[in-house]
């Protein structure tokens, strides 16, 4: 599969690294992460005609964990299968509390529509800082 039209079209990933430098395998788990990446950092709320795209407040959600973890699992569950077409299932197997409170990380499994899975390390710091990486196991 390879990445998006609009990955293909700006000529980079989010990271700075040009389409062309990917290997075609590996072009399709940059622009899924690049898409999730959109949607962790986006307020819930900010985009009138797409009022459902993005995460509650994220410092309150961290504040009362773990209380909120079935609610933050659920919504992702919900968001990154309908607005990235090409995951067809997420599995949230793992959260924990980092940085002496100060974040909170999960391992995001993606199951994709056309077979396939990719795994992502997310930490949730705050709105616009919220990262993710690929998970290579054992971290």
């Amino acid at each position: 599969m390879p990445a998006s039209i609009f990955d293909r079209l700006k000529g980079t990933f989010r990271n700075g690294i040009p389409v062309h430098l990917v290997p075609e395998p590996a072009r399709t788990g940059f622009s899924i992460m690049d898409n999730i990446w959109g949607i962790i950092n986006t307020s819930l709320g900010r985009y009138p005609l797409r009022p459902d795209f993005g995460l509650p407040h994220i410092p309150d959600t961290i504040a009362k964990i773990p209380e909120k973890n079935g609610e933050l699992t659920s919504h992702l569950k919900t968001i990154i299968p309908k607005f990235e077409p090409r995951v067809k299932r997420i599995f949230i197997p793992r959260w924990e509390v980092n940085g002496k409170g100060c974040f909170l990380e999960c391992l995001l499994i993606c199951e994709l529509h056309k077979g396939g899975v990719l795994r992502f390390l997310v930490q949730f710091r705050g709105m616009g800082n919220n990262a993710i990486r690929p998970w290579r196991g054992a971290e």
